[in-house]
């Protein structure tokens, strides 16, 4: 099937560059019009390229995405949308493109209408890739690689605005050694948030004293939660918590484990039984088992309401209550951003956990050009003219150069934990994760539990490979 759609992909491309070729004929034959028509609308840093590569940059077609892909409606009257609308109509003007917006695709729904709107050849051309749905989109057959691309005569991969952020999506969104994926946002890694005025008011060292001196450790991070962490009026109810996390397998990253790794073949196998995956779940079963952090006080507003000393987030989920903006209300305690912090006695190579986020053209599209002149002109237009409510934009004007710099170093050493987007994972994950913070049983145990169920979700996806 992958076959048959590279071979029509690849026709489609070369009648469309075909047919722009000749439009473009008078031109290229007329010495005094060197630069030929498209001189004016290249975005810079293409290079000097034939016509007929000018021609396929900015004869971009139709292509269709989900909304969840645009975040944003160009019907509605807000910031938002009128950037999108402006947006559009530049793509329109300068790319001759138009984008057939998806509006009813809910993140949860996300997977699932994908996967079923592939199956019924109505996918569409532009998606969305995250660890909820990878490595299976690759797996599967149901995205392109960039050299399958190319090699049905698709252009424009050197552009800078496709290759400036290659590097944070490439180590997640490789298989088989061939990358998927183009860099949709930054990456983010998982990070600690610190009320420094609660470890100030009950007068225990915090890790922003820790980390001064160099010695923000894993001993330290559970020390922390151990001090501050209290029943401040002897009811035997914790109402001040020392730390609380959104999720845990940070935690097994930190301590240098993986649930499953994808390996250089493209197979997948189950690793949680390594030094490195016990020791990071020995770390979660004690911190919330033993030392006490809160399982339910995971959220931000339960964060800005001052009860909980540490929160780890990503920065993009934090910075608008650090500082009052995009419609949060200003924390009203000194809030302070610290990396999260490493088992070194496992951790050996200092991997920390984090998000990417990436573009990825459907194998189902037969307008792959589209697409990449969709990405590229999306970048160059936010660069010229930036959408002042997104996350990325505000948190380069709000975060400081040494907050920055902080995200930068952490996102260097990032890796996304492969195991959410294999087979059903996603939503059975869960009762793992509560009984593993809740159970009175050992980890070793827990684990003998819980490991068929990886183990039969990986068999099944290795078994549903395509490539």
């Amino acid at each position: 099937m992958k076959r048959i759609l590279s071979l029509v992909l690849a026709l489609a491309l070369v009648l469309a560059l075909g047919i722009t070729a000749a439009g473009c004929a008078s031109t290229n034959n007329n010495e005094e019009e060197a630069g030929g028509k498209y001189s004016d609308k290249i975005p810079g840093g293409v290079g000097d390229v034939s016509e007929e590569v000018l021609a396929a940059l900015t004869e971009s077609g139709t292509i269709t995405v989900y909304s969840a892909c645009t975040g944003g409606d160009r019907t509605a009257d807000t910031v938002a949308g009128r950037w999108w609308n402006e947006f559009f109509t530049y793509y329109e003007e300068v790319y001759n493109g138009t984008v057939d917006v998806i509006l009813d695709v809910e993140w949860e729904g996300w997977e699932s209408k994908f996967i079923t709107d592939f199956a019924g050849n109505d996918a569409p051309d532009l998606i969305y890739a995250f660890e909820k749905n990878w490595p299976k989109l690759a797996n599967r057959g149901m995205i392109f690689s960039v050299n399958e691309m190319k090699e049905a005569g698709v252009v424009g991969f050197d552009h800078p605005y496709l290759t400036e952020d290659l590097d944070q999506v490439a180590p997640t969104y490789t298989y088989k050694g061939e990358l998927y994926t183009f860099a949709k946002n930054m990456a983010e890694p998982d990070m600690v948030f610190v009320n420094e005025s609660l470890f100030k008011q009950y007068n225990v060292k915090s890790p922003l004293e820790y980390y001064n001196e160099g010695t923000w450790n894993w001993t330290n991070f559970e020390k922390c939660i151990t001090e501050l962490t209290r029943d401040t009026d002897m009811d035997e109810v914790t109402d001040v918590y020392g730390y609380a996390g959104w999720d845990a397998n940070f935690i097994v990253t930190a301590a240098g484990g993986r649930i499953i790794t994808l390996k250089d073949d493209g197979a997948l196998e189950v690793t949680m039984d390594t030094i490195e995956a016990m020791q990071g779940f020995e770390n979660v079963h004690r911190i919330y088992g033993t030392l006490g952090a809160a399982t339910e006080l995971s959220g931000q507003t339960e964060f800005a309401k001052g009860k909980t000393g540490m929160i780890a987030y990503m920065p993009r989920n934090m910075y608008g209550y650090m500082f009052g903006i995009n419609g949060f209300d200003k924390l009203t305690f000194d809030c302070v951003m610290l990396p999260f912090p490493l088992d070194d006695r496992t951790n050996k190579e200092n991997i920390r956990s984090g998000k990417s986020y990436a573009w990825a053209v459907s194998s189902t599209t037969q307008n792959a050009q589209g697409c990449i002149n969709y990405m590229i002109a999306l970048k160059a237009f936010k660069k010229d003219t930036p959408l002042e409510t997104e996350r990325d934009y505000l948190m380069d004007k709000n975060f400081t150069q040494e907050q920055k710099d902080m995200i930068a170093d952490c996102a260097r050493q990032m890796v996304v934990p492969i195991y959410q987007g294999v087979g059903t994972l996603w939503g059975s994950q869960w009762d793992f994760w509560t009984n593993l913070k809740r159970s009175k049983t050992t980890v070793s145990e827990h684990i003998e539990t819980y490991k068929p169920m990886f183990l039969q979700q990986v068999e099944l996806e290795n078994d549903s490979a395509t490539h």
